[in-house]
């Protein structure tokens, strides 16, 4: 019996599939339904379950670049004030990256603060060392 992932990857071959089909008999037109693909007729064509289109990730993100493709090409309107799913998780990614990038600056800082005090402490030994010098007469004026 296949797993959750297989399933997830089968129903993404079956989608890609019926994508590759649309392109080769060109009857893209007859799936379109107000501003995007009619999702419950692609589904029964594909053979999976509506809620494949909805949950499976991949086949959620393969579904909305076709469709930005299908606007692009004239086949369905632009969208208006709405971002695409493929937009949002780019955006998603990038705010992961961004934390990534934010939790290494913190990190360098923190160690940057531990040299300051490192080398101040060294300072402060060193002008205890120079004034015990001055004071003793031992040490060289320039």
């Amino acid at each position: 019996m296949a797993n959750g992932q297989q399933i997830a990857k089968e129903n993404l071959i079956k989608f890609e599939k019926w994508i590759n089909e649309r392109n080769l008999v060109g009857d893209v037109a007859a799936y379109v339904r107000g501003k995007q693909l009619n999702r419950s007729e692609i589904a029964t064509q594909c053979g999976f379950a509506l809620s494949v289109l909805r949950q499976n990730p991949a086949v959620k993100i393969a579904l909305m670049r076709f469709e930005d493709e299908l606007r692009a090409k004239g086949f369905l309107p632009k969208l208006s004030g709405k971002k695409s799913i493929s937009t949002k998780a780019t955006k998603k990614r990038g705010v992961g990256r961004d934390n990534q990038l934010l939790k290494e600056l913190e990190v360098k800082n923190e160690n940057l603060k531990a040299k300051i005090r490192e080398l101040e402490s060294h300072l402060e030994i060193e002008s205890l060392f120079e004034r015990h010098l001055f004071e003793t007469g031992r040490a060289i004026k320039s």
